[in-house]
């Protein structure tokens, strides 16, 4: 196929753009044989994908197809009323079909399912497991009665467990913030990692863990009731703390049922989205997705860098005016 007549996909993600979501959409897309780009000009776009959010416009020239994954809040939001032209919106979601999905909306359609995963991205071959203490890799989040993270914040006080993440602080945490590439690597050195998920997102939606760390042979204890999609390496846990002494130890077969499952389930969601996969392409776009973690990796630390030493110059140099202020004034 031609540049001059290839299809364009644009992805939209109106809140928060999740990278490991995106390297795993952007090379499903690829695959289907779509340029994939992040601008809102819909002008030359056969596609359009939604990932998170509600658009803050009304897209009335828009006559393409629309895809729109639910997997943070988007199963309460009528999207044609903001593609009102779109000739067919795919509502992609684990959930039964929502209540505005009727006979007389004949170009919405409930496709039972996920996100895309593309596991040969994420796993990591001839990684020791050197992490037998669980892992939480996450940003503290505000839901003060939380149990289950009063329950994690509890364990790693005991030192039980090992956080990851920002925002820790709040609680009296010192912990390091991770780039996608280090958060997959040690995944990929851990046995167990625990999850946790916004009340709102239980039993409606999946965790990334719930994907990335099984596929790397690594178990994710999570909330009752948040394992909808029957995910192999899932253990649903209410005591936290007790289930640290009954977890499995079959790493090596969860990294192999849960390669295949997600292999199988991307498969499923193509054929339901009425697209062919161009597998004999999959190793390209898995070094090209790599390449791009591997420059998120470089440009996250970078950043961590220079904000962290820019502090220190200010610190100084404040000291600095503080004693030539002392001797002159």
């Amino acid at each position: 196929m031609s540049r001059a007549t290839q299809l364009q996909c644009n992805v939209f993600s109106f809140d928060y753009l999740d990278f490991d979501v995106y390297l795993n959409v952007q090379a499903f897309y690829r695959l289907a044989g779509y340029t994939v780009v992040k601008h809102s000009d819909l002008s030359s776009s056969n596609l359009v994908v939604v990932l998170r959010g509600q658009p803050f416009d009304i897209y009335s020239e828009y006559t393409g197809i629309v895809h729109v994954y639910d997997y943070v809040k988007e199963f309460s939001i009528d999207y044609s009323l903001y593609f009102p032209c779109a000739s067919l919106i795919f509502l992609i979601s684990i959930n039964p079909e929502p209540s505005y999905l009727t006979p007389e909306s004949p170009k919405l359609v409930h496709v039972s399912g996920y996100l895309p995963v593309i596991p040969e991205i994420w796993f990591r071959s001839g990684l020791r497991k050197t992490y037998a203490k669980p892992l939480h890799i996450a940003n503290y989040k505000p839901n003060l009665d939380d149990s289950y993270q009063k329950q994690l914040i509890y364990l790693s006080r005991l030192d039980e467990i090992k956080l990851f993440g920002s925002k820790w602080e709040k609680v009296g945490i010192s912990t390091v913030p991770l780039s996608y590439m280090s958060a997959n690597h040690l995944l990929a050195r851990a046995e167990y990692c625990y999850g946790l998920m916004y009340p709102y997102q239980r039993g409606r939606s999946l965790s990334g863990r719930m994907w990335q760390a099984p596929i790397n042979g690594c178990y994710v204890i999570s909330e009752p009731g948040t394992n909808i999609f029957h995910c192999p390496g899932v253990i649903e846990a209410h005591d936290y703390v007790d289930i640290i002494q009954r977890l499995p130890q079959d790493f090596a077969s969860v990294s192999t049922e849960s390669v295949a499952f997600w292999t199988h389930q991307t498969s499923k969601l193509a054929c339901d989205l009425q697209l062919l996969l161009r597998m004999h392409t999959l190793k390209s776009e898995v070094r090209r997705a790599r390449f791009l973690l591997f420059k998120q990796h470089l440009d996250f630390y970078w950043t961590i860098y220079v904000i962290k030493n820019y502090q220190s110059f200010l610190s100084s140099y404040r000291s600095f005016l503080r004693q030539v202020l002392r001797r002159f004034v």
